[in-house]
């Protein structure tokens, strides 16, 4: 949806640009974000068992070992036994890998400075404070589901939508 064509009452329109800035994040910085994430991780740890990477990033097992694998065949990426566990295997960048991760992590600043660059300092603080004023609203709502189902799921407890 084109910014200014959201209409309806203030919290809908907030909620809506929210989504709209999500799915934008999503679509235009979510190409390879595990990806790059995963350089991050390991360009700061430098070996890493894949559990606790899964573990880290919060994905399931199939979708880490697809991106693993790719980044292997692509060079980034290796396999070398634990030293202090033999029968485990850590995973490391690559020279390849540690050069990508570099490069990765410039673009990725660089997106995110052009961005925010319609903002003045100002004005991104005070996204900033809003933005973490939500996220810590929606945790605790989160956090006391039962409570504050029908807020967060719709559901007023009788098994209707609170829509209903």
């Amino acid at each position: 949806m084109m910014p200014g064509r959201i209409t309806g009452p203030m919290p809908e329109r907030i909620i809506e640009y929210l989504g709209a800035c999500g799915r934008f994040l999503h679509y235009k910085m979510g190409e390879k974000a595990g990806r790059r994430r995963i350089f991050t991780i390991l360009s700061k740890a430098k070996e890493l068992p894949q559990r606790e990477l899964q573990d880290i990033l919060g994905i399931c097992s199939g979708s880490l070992s697809e991106i693993l694998a790719k980044m292997e065949a692509d060079g980034f990426l290796e396999k070398a036994k634990s030293k202090t566990d033999g029968r485990q295997l850590n995973l490391r960048l690559t020279e390849a890998g540690k050069k990508e991760a570099v490069e990765q992590e410039k673009d990725y600043q660089r997106r995110v400075r052009r961005m925010v660059a319609c903002l003045s300092r100002e004005e991104q603080e005070s996204l900033l404070k809003m933005l973490t004023a939500l996220a810590e609203c929606w945790w605790d709502l989160d956090q006391n589901r039962e409570e504050q189902g029908a807020i967060v799921s719709g559901d007023s407890g009788n098994g209707k939508r609170s829509s209903e």
